[in-house]
């Protein structure tokens, strides 16, 4: 019965909280805009994976690629428009790389997504 009760535990906060750490990547691909941070600060992902950026900031955001202000770095990856608190945008990632993006509304709040092939 221990075994599984920590079984269970490991599955737990691996489903829940992600186990620490500021990096992840598998189907957990969310991204937290907080009011000064973006969370986790560094995400992984694999080629051709979703990414999805939750607005809990209690104020607009406006995640985009790097450079601010044109957002060339990885054209096409700009929300376009204020995301409104409690909303989110969408972005696949096919491109294999190390994308460093920003708030657009914030520039200095700032963000990495890693593409693995």
């Amino acid at each position: 019965m221990k075994g599984r009760s920590a079984a269970l535990l490991v599955v737990v906060c691996a489903v829940v909280a992600g186990c620490g750490g500021s990096s992840s990547s598998g189907g957990n691909n969310f991204v937290i805009m907080k009011a000064d941070s973006f969370e986790p600060s560094t995400l992984t992902v694999s080629k051709g994976e979703t990414v999805e950026f939750e607005n809990e900031s209690g104020d607009d955001k406006w995640p985009a690629s790097n450079v601010h202000p044109t957002h060339e770095l990885y054209p096409g990856f700009d929300a376009q428009e204020p995301v409104l608190d409690g909303d989110s945008y969408k972005f696949t990632f096919d491109r294999p790389g190390r994308w460093g993006y920003h708030d657009h509304l914030k520039p200095d709040i700032q963000g990495t997504i890693v593409v693995e092939d």
